[in-house]
């Protein structure tokens, strides 16, 4: 076998069915149906990502190059490749680094494509701007999924050195001529088709297999391509293999223990407060959204007798998660010291959420601006906000010392990045609340699962059930 690679592509030239066999994404995707067991049914769906030349000759992509190489057949392969290596460069070392990341720079610029993981709250951002500082003379993109994380990326830029990013978006066209650019995995197709940067940096990298920004991604066949993220694995449609695809090789990697040991992040403490209820039954997942989680009366005044319990003994800085805005809406009519985070909502749909009495027109906004609540929050002036996926991924608040699990969610990367909104240096330790969830198998087991995640992070867990203060972190 032979692999020829240039670019972000490369020629397979001696493929068996072994190789075609590694190279298929499988998707699960669930129909909105139960099954004879009562449980979501789900399909499955195989993508290929090679294009066959001829019976044993294929195209695919470069990050793939180790899934090929261990292969049958692949461990005799003989490698050609045809990718430029960077020029040294010297970073500086009076720039205020911290732990880890120098050598995560310099390995980055070493390899032609690869995926760094760090948690949240390590430095990947400053990581990602010593790159652009360090590159002048190369044209780099920097893209992700996620607006706040774009302002922020920019807002960095500014302050810090004297590039001047470009921001790529729904109304700004795209200018030749620039040495950073920024744009969102949605704005894309504003790059013009043919064009490409020397380097392509997506940060938040989870968000890349996602089939419409896989399928924008794919036509870069050139440029050097990192993915940054704190959880590269584990989507819940299945997709891993994407990711793969377009970025290759874990080439820089910081488990979170290591990180706390360095001083990157803080310690994290969880408290499982235990929720009994009725049995919600058999379900779909709309209906468990709904009934198991946003208007469940019994789990949200617990969590927020629990939330309030922390915040009397001085953790007031809180994010609540949640899966949908009206669930962010019920906290906030229970609470109204919690301010609700979402995206514009439709116009029907907030006269339903007035009608039905969640919304005060007072204090909420169809179209609240996100922004200037979180400068808010960052300054004191609120201490308490609750939204859904909005918040998953770049929120930057220092000081936020308590994320209370509202969601249910318990795939790794939601878990994950909704829990890794505590995790920054500015405190002694972070503080996840969580729930035992015990309303049916379905919420008990995505209540464990979570549970085990936090236990390969390394956080210390502790069960709650009220009647006391937490004495053992507070």
């Amino acid at each position: 076998m032979i692999i020829y690679i240039q670019g972000l592509r490369m020629i397979v030239d001696g493929a068996g069915p072994g190789v075609r066999r590694l190279l298929k994404m499988r998707r699960k995707k669930r129909t909105g149906r139960l099954d004879d067991k009562g449980h979501p049914e789900i399909k499955i769906e195989y993508t290929k990502l090679y294009k066959d030349i001829s019976d044993s000759r294929l195209l695919t992509m470069s990050g793939l190059l180790s899934r090929v190489l261990h292969s049958p057949g692949g461990r005799n392969a003989v490698v050609k490749d045809y990718r430029d290596a960077l020029p040294s460069v010297e970073l500086p070392d009076n720039i205020g680094w911290r732990p880890g990341q120098k050598d995560a720079v310099e390995t980055l610029l070493r390899n032609p494509q690869g995926r760094l993981i760090y948690p949240t709250g390590s430095g990947k951002t400053f990581i990602l701007e010593q790159i652009c500082v360090a590159l002048k003379d190369q044209v780099i993109v920097m893209c992700t999924t996620r607006s706040t994380v774009l302002k922020d990326f920019i807002r960095r830029l500014k302050e810090n050195t004297d590039i001047k990013p470009y921001l790529v978006n729904g109304s700004r066209r795209f200018k030749p001529g620039k040495q950073v650019y920024v744009v969102s995995a949605m704005s894309l197709h504003k790059l013009p088709e043919g064009w490409e940067p020397d380097i392509f940096i997506f940060d938040e990298a989870h968000g890349a297999a996602a089939p419409t920004v896989f399928n924008e991604m794919c036509r870069f066949k050139k440029c050097r391509m990192y993915g940054f993220t704190a959880t590269d694995e584990g989507r819940s449609d299945g997709a891993d293999l994407g990711i793969e695809a377009l970025f290759g090789d874990r080439i820089a990697e910081m488990t979170y223990q290591k990180a706390e040991d360095l001083g990157l992040v803080v310690p994290m403490h969880v408290y499982f407060i235990d929720i009994a209820g009725h049995d919600i039954g058999t379900c779909t997942d709309a209906q468990l959204a709904y009934y198991g989680y946003t208007v469940n009366g019994v789990r949200n005044e617990r969590m927020l007798i629990g939330a309030d319990a922390v915040m009397e003994q001085g953790f007031v800085k809180q994010l609540f998660t949640t899966r949908t805005t009206e669930h962010a809406l019920i906290l906030s009519r229970m609470r109204p010291d919690i301010v609700p985070v979402y995206r514009p909502v439709p116009t029907e749909k907030w006269n339903e959420y007035v009608r039905d009495n969640l919304v005060d027109t007072t204090r909420h906004s169809r179209e609240p601006d996100i922004d200037s609540i979180l400068r808010d929050m960052r300054n004191g002036s609120i201490s308490r906000i609750a939204g859904t996926t909005c918040l998953r991924e770049g929120i930057d608040i220092k000081d936020l010392n308590v994320v209370v699990r509202m969601d249910g969610l318990s795939g790794k990367i939601s878990n994950n990045q909704f829990a890794g909104r505590g995790t920054r240096l500015g405190k002694d330790y972070g503080i996840v609340l969580d729930s035992t969830d015990r309303f049916g198998q379905r919420m008990e087991r995505a209540a464990q699962s979570r549970r085990n995640k936090y236990i390969d992070l390394g956080w210390t867990i502790y069960d709650w059930n009220l009647t006391e203060p937490p004495k053992e972190s507070l």
